[in-house]
């Protein structure tokens, strides 16, 4: 491993975890994490469903001062527009997110999705697995 690279632990609930149960995991997830992150030995990134996004990104910021980031498990490439159920960047941002996860084989599989559907996504990571990609809000503007 580069010693001059810090681990990245990201947790994906998928669809598990949403309201009330999915803030008592990122409490103790915080909690629990806290000595590794606050040293900067890891960063820890959560990824909960979306009901559950600005609810954890709170509960993170009390518990653990932002030391651990929420990312959203997808994204829509466009900022607004009529697309039901679709979530942009801007959205996510305002939620506390700071990352987004794209790119997933279930999506692939289940939704028939060939990962060149939507540019401006991003690409397949390494491995064949799904790239993490660090939001920023000029993401929401280039939307």
């Amino acid at each position: 491993m580069n010693p001059n690279r810090i681990p990245l632990i990201a947790g994906n609930w998928k669809m598990y975890h949403g309201g009330a149960h999915g803030v008592l995991l990122a409490r103790d997830i915080a909690t629990g994490s806290r000595d590794l992150v606050s040293k900067g030995r890891v960063t820890v990134v959560v990824a909960p469903p979306f009901t559950g996004l600005a609810a954890v990104a709170q509960q993170i910021e009390e518990v653990a001062a932002g030391n651990i980031d929420v990312a959203a498990q997808n994204l829509h490439p466009k900022s607004e527009g009529a697309f039901t159920g679709e979530v942009s960047a801007p959205m996510l941002l305002e939620s506390g997110c700071k990352w987004v996860i794209i790119g997933h084989s279930e999506r692939r599989q289940y939704f028939g999705g060939n990962g060149r559907e939507r540019p401006g996504k991003g690409r397949r990571g390494d491995g064949g697995r799904p790239p993490s990609h660090r939001l920023r809000r000029g993401d929401a503007r280039r939307a």
